[in-house]
């Protein structure tokens, strides 16, 4: 009886180790049984659930949206983060047979989209200077003609109203390019009135000065003066422009800002006429300076035999634009002919006028020269 409580107690010691304790009826315990199949049953379930889900993830858009949609809230919860890349065989090609664009790795602010063009700034064209006409009386006109050439008015024969005033000069002085005595001085009741001077205010008047002691052919000239300040207080002659035209006049005087730099150019042109009845007008556009009067451009816009009579007359018609919108202007000129027919008392009556030719002349250094087509 001893041995066999010796024999239990030894029995008992053995269980508490935990090596070969065992219940009633000679079975192992389960507790411990059990305990040991989790990791196995982790270790199958695991990768089976991991290659399931990224099978379902690729076949599927709905579940693949959902994945990466729950993902994106979670992540703009925690703060954001790198954003997910497909897989490696999708970038390649996909295993759903859809190509998948790469995501890049800085992606654009959500409400900026990606193809938004650019914003567009216009350019700051610069302004072009602008002038003003200003009405002339007939003493101020008196006055200013003095101021050119000097001398005192011994006569005026204007009449109230006209567009030109003349005036006869006692003591007066030529003054270049005007190579003839004013003798007789006519001057526009109009001035244009602005800048043709960087940093100087001025005016520009018409003139036409005679010699009546000269040749017929050769002593009247029309062109312009350009005067600082009004014509109500002139000041220092900036420019003359001068034209010899025999029986001539001013057809045409605009003042306009050719290269869009705040400083007026002067377009004026003359009509003159030539022995034996023929008529010509010649075109010119001068720049001004505090150094002197620079040509830029001129050509004859009228070569016509009225007097003769003649069949035909040659004509340019001469306008300024801006043809390319970059606030320079172009000189277009228009080249043409007129037809007439002449009756038996020499009179003419226009039969046709026909363009034919156009050339564009742009700013070339100090002077306008034809453009390349």
């Amino acid at each position: 009886m001893a041995a066999a409580r010796g024999e239990a107690k030894a029995q008992s010691r053995k269980g508490k180790g935990g090596k070969e304790t065992k219940a009633a009826g000679g079975k192992v315990s389960g507790r411990k049984k059990g305990g040991s199949r989790w990791p196995a049953i982790l270790a199958v379930a695991l990768p089976l659930t991991a290659v399931g889900g990224f099978l379902a993830y690729n076949a599927s858009p709905a579940f693949s949206n959902l994945v990466d949609g729950t993902f994106g809230k979670v992540r703009d919860m925690v703060g954001g983060g790198a954003p997910r890349l497909p897989p490696a065989d999708s970038q390649a090609g996909g295993t759903g047979g859809e190509e998948v664009a790469r995501l890049p790795l800085s992606a654009p602010p959500a409400d900026v989209p990606r193809d938004r063009p650019k914003p567009y700034i216009p350019r700051q064209a610069p302004k072009a200077a602008v002038a003003a006409t200003t009405s002339l009386s007939v003493k101020t006109a008196q006055a200013l003609v003095r101021h050119v050439f000097g001398g005192s008015v011994t006569e005026s024969v204007s009449a109230p109203g006209s567009s030109w005033y003349t005036v006869a000069l006692d003591g007066a002085k030529s003054r270049a390019p005007y190579a003839a005595v004013p003798g007789k001085v006519s001057m526009s009741n109009t001035a244009l009135h602005g800048r043709f001077v960087k940093g100087t205010d001025g005016f520009v008047v018409t003139l036409k000065v005679e010699d009546p002691a000269g040749p017929e052919w050769a002593s009247t000239f029309v062109g312009s003066a350009l005067i600082a300040g009004t014509p109500a207080k002139p000041g220092k002659v900036l420019g003359l422009t001068a034209l010899q035209a025999p029986h001539g006049a001013a057809t045409r005087c605009e003042a306009m800002d050719l290269q869009s730099d705040g400083v007026l150019e002067l377009l004026l042109e003359v009509e003159s006429e030539a022995p034996g009845g023929y008529l010509f007008r010649d075109l010119a556009i001068h720049s001004f300076t505090q150094g002197g009067t620079r040509l830029l451009f001129e050509t004859r816009t009228l070569d016509d035999g009225p007097g003769v009579p003649t069949e035909s007359a040659r004509f340019r018609n001469v306008s300024v634009r801006d043809l390319d919108a970059d606030g320079v202007l172009e000189i277009v000129v228009e080249e043409g002919v007129r037809n007439y027919t002449v009756a038996k008392d020499f009179s003419r009556k226009l039969k046709s006028e026909k363009i034919t030719a156009t050339k564009t002349w742009r700013r070339n250094g100090a002077r306008y020269r034809v453009a390349a087509k």
